[in-house]
């Protein structure tokens, strides 16, 4: 029975290939179109490959889909998710790798898992905790519009993380994911301070400004790129001026931005950032 159970698999499988196949030969969409979406955010590279069914006149869920039942969350083989860097989701760390993203719809919760098998068709039929790397719980929320192929994407990006979305129809939730990057980018700094030029200053300045963390020391990291470049540079200065901002320090944030004004006047493109950082000055 299991021998003629694995046929009827691969002669369904073989069956669904030939067909996705053809389509693509004769320039038709398929049913359930594959899509590869890959993106980076601070040091961290994600990619997520999955099949987006089309709503096609189906209520999906509560029908399509049941409440209450472990969904693949896509059409055709399991969506995948993949980190190069190890990140948070829930209360767990997730190592670097990739993951069948999982999840159990109900009307007004979300159960979602990261799950160390790829390979299944449908949702696991041998579904085991065991293989849950990562679990998380979330709300759905009802959108003012229509998505009709399911849609799965990064969104809300920041150095420390995002949230992966997934809409379709009339609902769409938000997972939230947390990166390492500070973790990561301490490390490098420190690494990297130990014998340092200035362009090392800049970057790891610029990284510690836009964090939002530690803004003394951003600004400490750009005056040495200043002095090590010997006459400062307009984009040393846009960072200079953004840390006086962040520390409320108004007449050396003035002094700087007037400073950078006169170096780009000639550069519209240069002579903007100043422009835009003496509107956020004056909003405090």
């Amino acid at each position: 029975m299991a021998v003629h159970s694995i046929r009827l698999t691969t002669l369904l499988l073989i069956t669904l290939f030939s067909i996705n196949n053809l389509s693509a030969q004769i320039g038709q969409l398929a049913l359930s179109p594959n899509q590869t979406l890959k993106q980076s955010i601070a040091k961290t590279d994600i990619t997520i490959e999955y099949s987006r069914p089309a709503i096609r006149g189906r209520i999906i869920f509560g029908d399509l889909v049941p409440y209450g039942k472990l969904w693949r969350t896509g059409a055709n083989r399991n969506t995948k998710i993949t980190f190069s860097e190890k990140v948070m989701m829930g209360d767990s760390i997730v190592s670097p790798g990739t993951y069948a993203l999982l999840t159990i719809p109900e009307k007004d919760s979300w159960t979602v898992y990261l799950y160390n098998e790829t390979h299944h068709w449908e949702a696991p039929s041998d579904f085991s905790m065991e293989k849950v790397v990562a679990q998380a719980e979330v709300k759905p929320q009802t959108l003012d519009h229509v998505v009709h192929s399911l849609t799965i994407m990064p969104e809300n990006m920041t150095n420390d993380g995002f949230d992966l979305s997934v809409s379709w129809e009339k609902t769409k939730v938000f997972i939230p994911i947390n990166l390492t990057t500070e973790e990561a980018m301490s490390k490098l700094i420190d690494n990297v301070l130990s014998g340092p030029d200035a362009t090392d200053y800049y970057h790891a300045a610029r990284y510690r400004l836009q964090s939002g963390r530690e803004i003394d020391q951003a600004l400490l990291w750009i005056d040495k790129a200043i002095d090590m470049t010997g006459e400062a540079k307009w984009w040393q200065l846009n960072i200079k001026a953004d840390c006086h901002i962040e520390l409320r320090q108004t007449n050396k944030a003035k002094e700087v931005i007037a400073q950078g004004k006169a170096m780009t006047k000639d550069s519209e493109f240069a002579y903007g950032y100043f422009e835009r950082l003496e509107k956020k000055l004056n909003r405090l």
